[in-house]
């Protein structure tokens, strides 16, 4: 991830001043780069270097820029503060000079806002009492494991037990599409929904 990058939408003219005014005086994080959409703005945190998405780091990402946007989307930013899109790091967006909302004579224009490059604690000291954990960032992912099948047997004995001597399959964690137990009737009804081929 080479930025972060924050949609706010239903950006009036006076919105857009407010915004330039909170970055100028320091009341919010001056971006890189403000896009223009059409309807509102993106603002690119371009990041010193670049973060590595392993998948154990996306979930604090994500918190990380929903607190951003929850910052920067309020109600002298948007005509509609209360309702802040909270779109997630690998949200995707308008291309510079392609056709913005608007339509074709509109299209996607950049401004250069600042030089700056930031870090994720940066972002952070940037959103008063953010209570996001930024630890998880800096573990490194797991590698297999270098233990021989017969070490395992000594060292996880219930393991060995019941991976390798009863074949039972791996245990994935919901998050990882893993499997959960319902009523029976509740599985018979899905299958009845599915369309015949």
């Amino acid at each position: 991830m080479f930025a972060v990058v924050v949609d706010v939408d239903y950006v009036g003219k006076q919105q857009l001043k407010n915004l330039l005014k909170q970055f100028g005086n320091g009341v919010q994080l001056r971006p890189t780069y403000l896009v223009s959409s059409g309807k509102g703005v993106h603002l690119y945190y371009f990041l010193q270097e670049p973060v590595q998405l392993y998948r154990n780091r996306e979930e604090v990402l994500a918190e990380l820029k929903e607190a951003l946007i929850r910052r920067l989307w309020n109600d002298t930013s948007s005509i509609r503060p209360d309702s802040p899109d909270i779109i997630g790091i690998y949200q995707g967006f308008r291309c510079v000079g392609s056709q913005s909302k608007l339509g074709v004579d509109f299209p996607v224009k950049a401004y250069k806002l600042s030089e700056n490059r930031y870090t994720l604690e940066d972002i952070k000291a940037s959103i008063p009492s953010c209570k996001v954990d930024l630890a998880p960032l800096y573990e490194k992912p797991r590698r297999k494991s270098t233990v021989t099948l017969e070490e395992a047997k000594e060292l996880y004995p219930e393991w060995y037990e019941k991976r390798i001597v009863q074949g039972e399959p791996k245990q994935k964690s919901k998050k990882q599409g893993g499997t959960w137990v319902c009523n029976e009737a509740l599985y018979e009804w899905w299958k009845r929904k599915k369309p015949k081929k």
